[in-house]
């Protein structure tokens, strides 16, 4: 078993599809609209998709997403400490709001994270092996 997708309601699907391509390595992107939802899937690399929906009628609602039931961040995993900080670099330079990072937690965990354009935190992790491996260096 493994997670399909994640789904984020958002006010402008183009907008967060644009930031979420350039900044992570993304297999393909699907386009769907029946006229009052457009959705968009993006697919990574291991076939996880996020899912982008942008609706006629949305309700928002401002929260402390930390502190509150639901969606507190999305974490997308990549393989290597140098394929983080390329990511981090590239999101920097992009003008990404930056969080977090890069930042190691203890001896099993490395990560940056940043805020999207609609203020979901996104993080960007190493494999916890990964991380194993470093300690026998």
């Amino acid at each position: 078993m493994k997670m399909d997708h994640v789904a984020i309601v958002t006010g402008n699907a183009e907008t967060m599809k644009e930031f979420y391509e350039m900044n992570f390595k993304t297999e393909r992107t699907i386009r769907w609209t029946d006229g009052t939802v457009l959705l968009y899937f993006i697919e990574f690399s291991n076939g996880v998709k996020l899912e982008l929906e942008q609706r006629d009628n949305p309700v928002h609602v401002e929260r402390d997403v930390e502190n509150t039931y639901g969606l507190a961040h999305l974490a997308i995993q990549v393989d290597t400490k140098e394929e983080l900080e390329e990511i981090t670099e590239r999101m920097k330079k992009n003008g990404v709001p930056m969080r977090s990072g890069p930042t190691a937690y203890g001896e099993d965990f490395y990560e940056s994270s940043f805020w999207d354009p609609d203020g979901n935190i996104v993080e960007i992790t190493v494999d916890y092996d990964f991380l194993q491996s470093l300690k026998c260096n």
